[in-house]
This record gives C-alpha cells, sequence and structure tokens, in this order.
C-alpha cells in the first residue's frame, strides 16, 4: 500500500520524477520510496482579512523547507496576478496549529 499512495503523490507533483526536492513537495515521496526520513505536515492558508484555510497540507522534512514553499506560492500568486492587497500573506501553520511563518505576497 505505501508504493500506491507514493504513485498517487506523484500525480499530485509530476515534477517529483524529475526533480524531487523537499522544496516541490516531493519528500514524503521520496521517503515512501526508500528515501527515509521523519516528514511533518505543514499548511499553507491565505489571508487578507478573510482566512483561506489550507485543509490538506504538505508534508516536507524541516520547517525551513515549508518556509521555502510559501516564498515560492507568493511569488507565484505575484505573477499570476500583478497587483493586490498589501494584506494578503501566505501563512504557513505546522502540525500543531502554530504559524511559524507568515509571507507578503504584495510586499509594501
Amino acid at each position: 500500500m505505501p508504493q500506491q499512495s507514493a504513485l498517487l503523490r506523484l500525480r499530485r507533483f509530476p515534477n517529483c520524477a524529475q526533480q524531487p526536492t523537499e522544496a516541490a513537495g516531493c519528500g514524503k515521496l521520496a521517503a515512501s520510496l526508500g528515501g527515509g526520513g521523519l516528514m511533518r505536515t505543514y499548511y499553507f492558508d491565505t489571508k487578507d482579512g478573510v482566512p483561506v484555510r489550507d485543509r490538506i497540507g504538505l508534508e516536507f522534512a524541516s520547517a525551513a523547507a515549508a518556509i521555502t514553499h510559501s516564498k515560492q506560492m507568493a511569488s507565484k500568486i505575484r505573477r499570476e496576478n500583478p497587483s493586490g492587497d498589501v494584506d494578503r500573506h501566505v501563512v504557513v501553520i505546522d502540525e500543531s496549529g502554530k504559524e511559524i511563518h507568515r509571507e507578503a505576497i504584495y510586499p509594501a
């Protein structure tokens, strides 16, 4: 069964087959295919007054890797929507529900 869930993650993150990195959300995939390592789930909410909750999350080996992912998310949102609310952020939440990082999407 672990192999099957690894294949499902591979469908969710197709770039993992070519370049499996934690920042790309591929850490759990590598671990399930034999890489090993303890993974933790991090959630990436967006907030601009009204929060949009991430109920699924992604698994990373470290908080630093999750923070890097939040920076990539903010950059992608900025590229797709060049103008926006300066109060909009990507907020990284750890498994315990604690906010560990807040990345501005449109820095002031």
